[in-house]
């Protein structure tokens, strides 16, 4: 007869959460604190006289109304992150944020902004990269419905607040030898 393994979990604490612990499988490496200044924030802009929304991290010209703050990317590379790049497209004045491709996927790049996790961690939020195709506008939304525009996709998960992470979990593999 087989292993039942839907009574099995891994739990982080000692007392395995009341149940009967089996065996011990690793310990748990623990991340040192980041710098002083680990975040920047992202904030979102509009240009309405070109129907262009910004998101960047930089203070952009007067032309450009602030609308909301996004949330706040990495300074640093971080377990999970991606590089996101403040890109342009010339033909359509369009704004839009990239990640992962310093290219900027044939844009002109304007900067780098920092560091964006492709995974949740606790205090995150998602945002989406959205088009509107009437306006031939990118932008970022916290909303998934990209306020009723087309979703591109997910670009990943910003810190709603610029505080101090004091520690990230990381379970290694081990083996039961």
């Amino acid at each position: 007869m087989g292993t039942d393994l839907t009574n099995h979990f891994i739990s982080t604490e000692p007392s395995c959460e009341g149940k009967k612990t089996e065996y011990l499988m690793g310990y748990l490496a623990i991340m040192p604190p980041l710098p002083q200044n680990q975040f920047v924030a992202l904030s979102n802009y509009d240009r309405s006289d070109q129907r262009d929304n910004w998101a960047t991290t930089a203070k952009p010209p007067r032309e450009y109304a602030f609308e909301v703050r996004l949330g706040y990317l990495f300074t640093a590379q971080q377990p999970h992150s991606l590089a996101v790049y403040d890109c342009y497209i010339d033909s359509w004045r369009d704004h839009m944020l990239v990640v992962g491709d310093p290219s900027c996927g044939g844009a002109r790049k304007l900067g780098f902004m920092g560091y964006i996790s492709s995974r949740p961690f606790p205090g995150s939020l998602p945002i989406y990269r959205c088009f509107d195709a009437q306006a031939t506008n990118h932008f970022i939304s916290l909303d998934p419905r990209c306020d009723g525009k087309k979703l591109e996709w997910l670009a990943g998960y910003v810190a709603s607040r610029p505080y101090r992470i004091e520690s990230i979990m990381y379970l290694p593999l081990v083996s039961r030898e």
